[in-house]
This record gives C-alpha cells, sequence and structure tokens, in this order.
C-alpha cells in the first residue's frame, strides 16, 4: 500500500447498503446516496462512482481502513482494484 501513499483511495460506494462491521467501528457509518467529485489524485482504476474517498498515508494497510470505515474487504477490492497491481 506504501505505493498509493499521497493517493485517494475508495471507501464507499454510493447507494449501497451498509453491512455492519464487527468489533467497533472508529468512525460513525455513513451510506453515501450520490457520487463524490473524484479527486486529482485519485489512484488509478478506481471506482468512478465513489460515495467517499480517504487520502493514504504512510502507515495505512487496507484491514485497517476497512475496520476504520466499515466496509467489507471483498468491497475495498472492487472499489480499488489497484491496490494489488505490480
Amino acid at each position: 500500500m506504501n505505493r498509493l501513499n499521497g493517493s485517494e483511495i475508495c471507501i464507499s460506494a454510493p447507494g449501497t447498503p451498509y453491512k455492519a462491521p464487527t468489533g467497533s467501528p472508529i468512525l460513525a457509518p455513513i451510506t453515501p446516496t450520490t457520487v463524490a467529485p473524484k479527486p486529482t489524485d485519485a489512484a488509478d482504476g478506481t471506482n468512478e462512482k465513489c460515495g467517499q474517498y480517504y487520502h493514504v498515508e504512510t502507515g495505512d494497510f487496507c484491514n485497517l481502513i476497512c475496520l476504520k470505515f466499515g466496509i467489507s474487504l471483498e468491497d475495498f477490492v472492487y472499489l480499488n482494484p489497484a491496490i494489488n497491481a505490480k
């Protein structure tokens, strides 16, 4: 994930039903219903219909971002296919 430092990644698709995460979420859950404006520094391949973006910082890990925003790893990978690109 270090190669995405300084990029924006998608953390929520608009209009998707909220699924409660296991454990306690760090932030209150939200369900976007409109597309967020795509940042100029969005990671390549990021889903164009993203409801919210997050700025990746040094020390961020995919699993911790998923926990922080209450999304599944499967959805996270679908929204951000570049995280597995070499």
